[in-house]
This record gives structure tokens, C-alpha cells and sequence, in this order.
């Protein structure tokens, strides 16, 4: 049996997926419109295929925003620690991320986290 590997995604006002070990949008473009805030939040829909072991990180903006004083957490940060974590399983990198961004924030997160890695066998 064959198996398809294909990421599908429709963005409706969350951060775009990221590559698990570097860090690139997997789908740069529009976020689309948060969910509730109209009746068609306008989504942006696509496909990527994947490949054995690639890996997708996907955040709420509480990762990204998060604040120490009037610093974010910001992206760049995020995929500096995706690069040092390459290849590296799905929950080391969860565990590893909000680590960092809990230090980083004091512990004082303003925001709700939600952090979600996978990969494709």
C-alpha cells in the first residue's frame, strides 16, 4: 500500500505552519480572518507534500508574542530553536519551545500557548 503524504491546511487568522527543523513558513501568504469574527472568514486553503520525516510546527501567537517587558518571543526566535533542535521528535521540541518561551516571558504569559509538532513517517 502507498501511502500519500500530503499537509492540508486552511489558515483563519492563526500563524502560518512552520518546517519542524528549519523553521520556513511551510505556506507563506494571507492568514485569512479569525473564526466567529464573520460569516466567511475568508480562508486560505492549500496542500504541500511532504516527504518520510518532514515535520510541521504548528502555535498559537501566544508563542510568538509573548513579552519580556516590551520584547516578543517573536519568530526569529522561534526558528532559531527549530534549527539547534533538527530532527529532533515532535514532543522534544514542544517541551524544548515552551520552555524556552516560559523563561523568556518569566513565567508570565499573557496569552493562551498552544504548541503542536508532528512528523510524517
Amino acid at each position: 500500500m502507498r501511502h500519500e503524504r500530503t499537509l492540508r491546511w486552511a489558515y483563519a487568522g492563526h500563524p502560518p505552519a512552520l518546517s519542524l527543523d528549519h523553521g520556513e513558513e511551510l505556506a507563506p501568504g494571507r492568514q485569512g480572518t479569525p473564526l466567529g469574527i464573520r460569516a466567511d472568514p475568508g480562508c486560505e486553503e492549500g496542500a504541500r507534500r511532504m516527504a518520510a520525516g518532514d515535520g510541521v510546527l504548528l502555535y498559537t501567537d501566544g508563542l510568538t508574542e509573548a513579552r519580556h517587558g516590551k520584547q516578543f518571543f517573536g519568530l526569529d526566535r522561534v526558528t532559531a530553536t527549530l534549527a539547534k533542535l533538527r530532527h529532533r521528535g515532535p514532543s522534544d521540541v514542544v517541551g524544548i519551545l515552551t520552555a524556552e518561551v516560559a523563561e523568556f516571558a518569566g513565567e508570565r504569559l499573557r496569552d493562551d500557548l498552544w504548541v503542536l509538532a508532528a512528523r510524517f513517517e
